[in-house]
């Protein structure tokens, strides 16, 4: 997980470059079984969402990390359930390093765990 952890920060740092990130997590969910990195920004809506793939696609290519591809990236508004969720950790938890969260209701989802990181610094 440490390696997926770091990729994701380096992933996070790279798009943040491109478009303001608010929030980001990695989340496995009970019933998807898979991990997926969830990025939130205000920039993003159920109408734009599709708009930043090529985004994405692009910097994971740069990157060049086989810990990511750009199939486990998963984009969010701000105001998604989840994004809420990390946001509020946030808040209540002033961390350096990812925020571990498991076995618990996240957004309203049942998760086995998530790990959620700092803001990343403003850039825009």
């Amino acid at each position: 997980m440490i390696e997926r952890i770091d990729a994701g920060m380096e992933f996070i740092d790279r798009f943040n470059e491109r478009v303001p990130v608010r929030a980001a997590f990695w989340m496995k969910a009970s019933e998807a079984g898979r991990w997926y990195l969830y990025v939130a920004s205000d920039k993003i809506d159920e109408s734009t969402k599709e708009s930043f793939y090529p985004e994405i696609s692009q910097v994971v290519r740069e990157m060049g990390n086989p810990n990511l591809d750009q199939f486990q990236v998963r984009l969010l508004g701000s105001d998604d359930p989840l994004a809420r969720a990390a946001i509020d950790i946030h808040q209540r938890f002033v961390a350096r390093v990812p925020t571990r969260v498991s076995g618990r209701d996240f957004g309203g989802l049942s998760v086995e765990e998530v790990y959620i990181y700092p803001p990343p610094p403003k850039n825009h």
